[in-house]
């Protein structure tokens, strides 16, 4: 299968689930987001705030979004894992 954008072959599958490739500026943005995500608050929002000065708001938002995204989709694997041990244990 190739990639939405590109004529790559997908390899890749986004937090949405979307398939691309790893040349993608799909892929890019969300390797971004995951880079800002491990950050400590305080260094993140100067991080994006630097961004906001170089890229504009609009591109800062979309890397905003994509951040609540990942950060939504990783909050539900932990309680989908912490739902699945309970059941073990019990």
């Amino acid at each position: 299968m190739q990639c939405e954008t590109c004529t790559r072959e997908q390899s890749i599958t986004l937090s949405s689930g979307q398939q691309c490739c790893s040349y993608c500026r799909k892929h890019l943005v969300e390797c971004e987001a995951r880079y800002l995500l491990n950050l400590p608050l305080p260094k993140r929002r100067e991080q994006l705030d630097a961004r906001s000065k170089t890229r504009g708001t609009a591109a800062v938002e979309q890397l905003k979004k994509v951040m609540e995204e990942i950060f939504h989709a990783r909050r539900s694997e932990e309680h989908t894992s912490e739902l699945q041990s309970r059941e073990t244990i019990s």
